[in-house]
This record gives C-alpha cells, sequence and structure tokens, in this order.
C-alpha cells in the first residue's frame, strides 16, 4: 500500500465514520473506483483507531463522566446502594453495544459475501437515505438521561444493521434515537457515545484475527492512515453538528441519492 492510498482512506475513513453515510459501504467502493486493491485488515485496524481517538476527544468530558459512572455503579452494586444517572447511561451505552457483538460474531461469514457486491452495497446506500429521511421528519424532544433500558437495546440492533456495508452505522442508530423520542441533537450524541465500545470492539476482533506477525507496526502509510483517519474523523464530528444544527439530514439524504445513481454507472 502506497503513501496516496493511505491518505485518500485515512480522508474516507474520517468523513464517513461519522457523517451518516456508511464508511464500511465507502471503504469498500473507492478502492474499486481507483483500481486498487483492498487495504489489508491491518490498515483498518490503524485507520479505526484512529476515529476512535477522534470520537475520544470529541466527546472527552462524556467519556471521563460516563467511564466514571460506570465505575463508581460497580462499587456501589456490592455495597447494595442505588446508582446515579451517570452509572445509568454508561450501562446503557454498554447494553447497547451488545447486539453489534453478538450479531457481528455470528453473522460475519454473510456479511463479507455482501462486501464482495458493490451493486448490493450501493443498494443500502439507499438505505441510508431512507432511514436518514425518517429521522429528518420525526420531531422527538427528549435528551439522554430519558432513555430507557429497551430504547438503548433498540437503538444498539439499529446499530448493529449498519454491520451491513452500505448502512450507515450513525444513521440507522440515529433514527432508532429518533424513533423512541430524542432530539437530533441527543440521538446524535447517544449515537456517538455507543460507537465507542463499538469500534473498540471491532478492533480488537480485528486484532484477534490478525495474525501477529502480519501486524507492523510503524509502517509509514499505516500511520499515516490513522494520523488522517484522526484528524478529519474529529473535523467530520464538528461539521455534523453543525449541519444538523442548520439542515438536519437532508445534505446527506441528497448525497446517498446522488451517490447511490453515480454507482450504477460506474460500476
Amino acid at each position: 500500500m502506497g503513501y496516496i492510498q493511505a491518505i485518500v482512506l485515512g480522508i474516507v475513513q474520517g468523513a464517513t465514520e461519522f457523517l451518516p453515510v456508511s464508511s464500511s459501504g465507502h471503504l469498500h467502493i473507492v478502492p474499486l473506483l481507483f483500481g486498487w486493491n483492498q487495504q489489508p485488515l491491518p490498515f483498518d485496524i490503524f485507520v479505526h483507531a484512529g476515529t476512535l481517538t477522534a470520537v475520544l476527544i470529541f466527546f472527552w468530558p462524556d467519556v471521563c463522566k460516563y467511564t466514571k459512572g460506570l465505575f463508581t455503579g460497580i462499587k456501589r452494586l456490592f455495597k447494595q446502594e442505588q446508582h446515579n444517572k451517570d452509572t445509568k447511561i454508561a450501562y446503557k451505552i454498554l447494553v447497547s453495544f451488545l447486539p453489534a457483538a453478538i450479531l457481528g460474531y455470528l453473522f460475519e461469514s454473510r456479511i463479507e459475501i455482501l462486501i464482495n457486491s458493490p451493486k448490493i452495497i450501493s443498494y443500502f446506500f439507499l438505505v441510508t437515505a431512507t432511514l436518514l429521511i425518517i429521522a429528518n421528519v420525526l420531531k422527538g424532544k427528549k435528551n439522554i438521561t430519558s432513555i430507557k433500558w429497551l430504547d438503548a437495546l433498540f437503538i444498539g440492533f439499529a446499530q448493529a444493521i449498519a454491520l451491513i456495508p452500505g448502512i450507515s452505522r450513525s444513521g440507522a442508530s440515529i433514527t432508532a434515537g429518533r424513533l423512541v423520542g430524542l432530539s437530533r441533537k441527543s440521538s446524535a450524541k447517544f449515537s456517538f457515545l455507543i460507537a465507542i465500545p463499538a469500534i473498540m470492539g471491532g478492533m480488537t476482533y480485528s486484532i484477534y484475527k490478525t495474525v501477529i506477525g502480519d501486524f507492523v507496526l510503524f509502517l509509514g502509510p499505516y500511520l499515516v492512515g490513522f494520523v488522517v483517519a484522526a484528524v478529519i474523523g474529529w473535523l467530520s464530528l464538528k461539521l455534523f453538528f453543525s449541519i444538523l444544527e442548520r439542515a438536519g439530514f437532508e445534505p446527506y439524504i441528497v448525497y446517498l441519492v446522488v451517490l447511490f445513481v453515480l454507482l450504477q454507472f460506474l460500476l
């Protein structure tokens, strides 16, 4: 893998991991459009580590608050004391991660079949556009503290659907959040918070699958991909919340529909 490919794919990962347009779909479509071989698994791990770094930095106060709530809750559990709201939210974030972990493990081979079909991926971009249309028209006003256990599980199952390339993780989970009554901003924030254990879990599993001898640290293009994905990921988070306040999900809906049409001619 060369530096140009690493930079391009780092930008793609950073820009699309958090914008509701499906990073996995783009990471499989872009190499095809440029005539590149699919990037090796270690590179995917590096760029996902980059976007994980971005979301941790962007939501650092919340990460600290809910991590503290998690460990405080464990202590209170042994003392049989009542949990506070931060602990409850931390637990609900973990509950939301479980469906993706279980379904990803059970259906990995079938998902990989879809990955090899760019035409099918292009149709799932339309599915994401449809989800965003739903999210755009709903009128929920609740905040994160109002999320119930079943709501968290429902949002987690929506996130798991995004294991299919072309379906946006954030798009699916934000739509689920809107369906249970969350405001646009709250559903987006909860979506990105539950992305943290999801990305960490996916990276851990990918590392487990990778032969250690093939996981070459300090390889230039991999590190370039990591840095680019982290920087672009942080910028895309700022861009997302800025656009969300002014235009909702409409720009992403238009982008996905146009992308689908273009891919019908290019693939």
